[in-house]
């Protein structure tokens, strides 16, 4: 087996581990029950919150494409995004549906230091957004918290402002250290990120639409919540969602399945709720979103992926004003 092969299968197993431990661990018929208490308004009322938060991200990555120096469609975004939604909740990764985006807009036009920094940027700025609206929730749990998770919580999204600071300087480290090929995309984020810096406005509007963004996943979980009787105030799903889908991002399970769940139920179990509708509330949470992305999903397969061909591109593909100059 190939050394991809062997990864995928750890992740497998991880997650398929945690899952069965988890299951194990909880009262399955107290499970069914919760689930079954599900009405199919609350369902909705989920499905409405995340395609809304689709259509924010969308809005947030057609501006920071023009921000790039680009153009990007809205009605493209759009269809994009849930495409790329459709990949992050179908393939073994929380990422494929970026490399999908990716790789669409540089069919379509854009060269691919555009694409990948212009993606990379809104996943990077979306979860620092998140780390930051955790963050700022802790406090309120805190005396429910173990002393382990209360600072490292407090300082996530501090430290993820600062990953960010430190990518937006990398460019010179990045030529010296790095292989050429790596060290290009290094180049182009960084040089992104300077210009949302030098930007104050434009900086302001893709964080700002960070939140609403955020607020349109966590919105979906509070619907659930409400329609399975976890009665908890909006701050702590912002904390046990967030946390979830922080923890998902991580490349070591299978689309964040196990890892997510474990991470909902353990810090929900601190606030006082049980196993059993947490683990209800974060399989339905992952199945509404699913759903909702599904129809762009099939009709990219219908339509065959991409139409139109790639572009023919120079190597000096980095932003405009960045990087190295053409050969």
């Amino acid at each position: 087996m190939s050394r991809s092969a062997w990864l995928l299968l750890a992740k497998a197993g991880l997650s398929i581990g945690l899952v069965a431990w988890l299951l194990a661990s909880a009262d399955l018929g107290r499970l069914w029950v919760h689930a079954r208490r599900l009405e199919p308004a609350y369902l909705l009322g989920a499905a409405l919150f995340f395609a809304a938060q689709g259509l924010v991200v969308a809005w947030r990555w057609r501006a920071i494409v023009r921000l790039l120096g680009g153009a990007l469609p809205l009605g493209k975004a759009i269809q994009w995004v849930f495409v790329g939604q459709f990949f992050n909740n179908a393939l073994p990764t929380s990422v494929g549906g970026d490399v999908v985006r990716i790789w669409t807009l540089h069919r379509h036009g854009s060269a691919p230091g555009m694409a990948f920094a212009s993606v990379a940027i809104e996943r990077a700025t979306g979860v620092t957004a998140l780390g930051l609206m955790v963050s700022a929730c802790t406090p309120l749990a805190w005396a429910s918290l173990p002393v382990a998770l209360r600072w490292p919580l407090v300082a996530l999204g501090p430290g993820l402002v600062l990953v960010l600071v430190l990518l937006a300087l990398a460019e010179a480290p990045a030529e010296r250290w790095l292989p050429e090929r790596l060290s290009r995309q290094v180049v182009n984020l960084a040089g992104g990120l300077k210009r949302m810096g030098a930007s104050p406005m434009a900086a302001l509007e893709i964080m700002v639409l960070g939140v609403a963004a955020q607020v349109g996943v966590i919105g979906a979980g509070v619907v659930l919540g409400a329609g399975l009787a976890i009665d908890q105030p909006a701050w702590a799903y912002v904390l046990v969602i967030g946390g979830g889908i922080l923890l998902s991002v991580l490349p070591v399970s299978v689309g964040g399945w196990g890892v997510r769940e474990a991470g909902m139920v353990t810090v929900f179990g601190y606030l006082g709720v049980p196993a059993e509708p947490v683990l209800a509330l974060s399989v339905l949470w992952a199945l509404v979103m699913l759903v909702v992305s599904l129809p762009a999903g099939v009709l990219w397969w219908l339509g065959g992926g991409v139409s139109g061909r790639a572009v023919a591109l120079s190597p000096a593909d980095e932003l405009p004003g960045h990087g190295r100059p053409p050969p």
